[in-house]
């Protein structure tokens, strides 16, 4: 997407450039006599230099630096218990969970981190989802969540009830 912008910008300045430096010649006296073209070279390096796109390198830098946080997250696959749960997901002030954001185990719902689990999974413990292909902690509890059953939180109802109830292999680890 930046990249586009970037193209699209550099193409818009390019053309704003050449029509400055360019003006429109006089009309010429003869109808259908050809206009008259400056001496001046079309591409200098000046010119060159004045089209360089300054956040050009720097987005490069970030989507390089993107690359890898996902090729660094996407390597650390643990290793552990392989079992197989029941997957919904919920949200801070829905039907069913309070609205002030605390989990059992005291600490604050995160999306993409928080996970609660069955009383047979200690708080602490690493679920890694490979269907998702994230690992949660067990940081909650809730009254509808039995054994074989995992809730994962989500900021947003509408993509918890996206989510629905999915059936999927889990990959434990202790903390």
């Amino acid at each position: 997407m930046i990249a586009a912008r970037t193209i699209a910008c550099s193409a818009f300045a390019l053309m704003l450039l050449i029509i400055s430096h360019f003006p429109v010649a006089e009309e010429a006296s003869a109808v259908g006599a050809p206009a008259t073209l400056p001496a001046a070279p079309l591409f200098t390096a000046s010119l060159a230099k004045s089209l360089t796109v300054p956040n050009l390198e720097q987005a490069r830098a970030s989507a390089h630096q993107a690359k890898s946080k996902q090729a660094v997250k996407r390597a650390a696959k643990p290793s552990g218990t392989k079992r197989h749960f029941e997957v919904t997901a919920y949200t801070v002030g829905d039907d069913f969970t309070p609205s002030h954001g605390i989990t059992a185990s005291g600490e604050r719902v995160k999306e993409g981190r928080t996970l609660a689990c069955p009383k047979s999974l200690p708080f602490g413990t690493k679920v890694y989802l490979p269907a998702l292909d994230r690992t949660y902690t067990c940081t909650d509890r809730g009254g509808m969540i039995k054994e074989g059953h995992l809730d994962i939180y989500m900021d947003s109802l509408k993509e918890a009830l996206r989510f629905g109830r999915r059936q999927m292999k889990a990959v434990l680890s202790a903390a």
